[in-house]
């Protein structure tokens, strides 16, 4: 992945697993469940603490995207685009049931031209990307099915990005570094190898997802999340790498339905 949150996730989510499952496996004997009190009816309140790995399956429409791809000439998307990252969840126990998190994630699509596109008797290639990323607090609320089964509505909100990128290189062989940055090259020179340009644009606001998770507690330290919900972007203006703004882009967001699975380690009802 090619997004910073990509990058800053990745080694705080390993450092949180790996420090969680130390404390519930320290804290696995000395802590019973048995113990937390219950309710007037009778009914024991949710407890679970824990992080690990979550990752989404966005049902976006494609058609903006697809109308920018086929003009620039590199092909159809379609299916599903794939966001992965992660987190970490903590009941709240002064209000019972209830449960907070946060998380980020990321994911991109992205396709190349089929056919060679030739510009002054050079063949070039075109690569068309979009990039998604998420960091977003999740709050929910518990309802038990049975001792290791429970459901539970939530939303998360937060932040969301998006960025278009389009590579354009010519085809076969390597490339030199004059070829690819260099004054001549963005002043319109017209020698060999000239056409290797890149473009990239991107936007950012808020994100939202209503969703509703089912969770199963194979053992009080694994806990297993499946999920669906949808997700909303409400995003601001494109810009260029400088901060420029860019008027009159299409309206593409990855808006739409989507499935969760996670799993995470900790200490959790079970």
């Amino acid at each position: 992945m090619r997004f910073p949150i990509a990058r800053i996730v990745t080694p705080l989510l390993l450092a949180l697993i790996t420090c969680v499952a130390a404390v519930a496996q320290d804290t696995t004997d000395l802590f019973n469940f048995d113990d937390i009190p219950i309710d007037d009816e009778g009914r024991l309140p949710y407890v679970g603490i824990g992080g690990g790995y979550l990752g989404m399956m966005q049902f976006m429409n494609f058609d903006q995207l697809n109308a920018l791809s086929s003009t620039l000439r590199t092909g159809t998307f379609d299916g599903q685009m794939l966001l992965h990252g992660g987190g970490g969840i903590a009941s709240v126990i002064i209000i019972p049931n209830l449960r907070l998190g946060a998380f980020g994630l990321g994911g991109s699509v992205e396709r190349t031209n089929t056919e060679p596109i030739v510009i002054n008797s050079e063949n070039y290639n075109r690569t068309l990307r979009f990039d998604v990323g998420i960091t977003a607090a999740q709050i929910d609320y518990a309802i038990p099915l049975s001792k290791s089964l429970t459901l539970f509505p939530g939303v998360m909100l937060g932040a969301g990005s998006h960025a278009i990128e389009l590579t354009q290189h010519r085809a076969g062989g390597s490339l030199l570094f004059p070829e690819v940055l260099s004054d001549t090259i963005f002043s319109g020179s017209t020698a060999p190898g000239a056409f290797n340009r890149s473009a990239r644009i991107s936007t950012g606001g808020i994100y939202y997802q209503p969703m509703v998770n089912i969770e199963y507690v194979t053992i009080s330290i694994l806990m297993l999340r499946l999920g669906v919900g949808y997700s909303g972007f409400a995003m601001g203006d494109w810009t260029n790498a400088a901060g420029v703004a860019v008027s009159n882009a299409p309206d593409i967001k990855a808006d739409g339905l989507t499935a969760q699975l996670g799993i995470s380690v900790g200490l959790f009802q079970h």
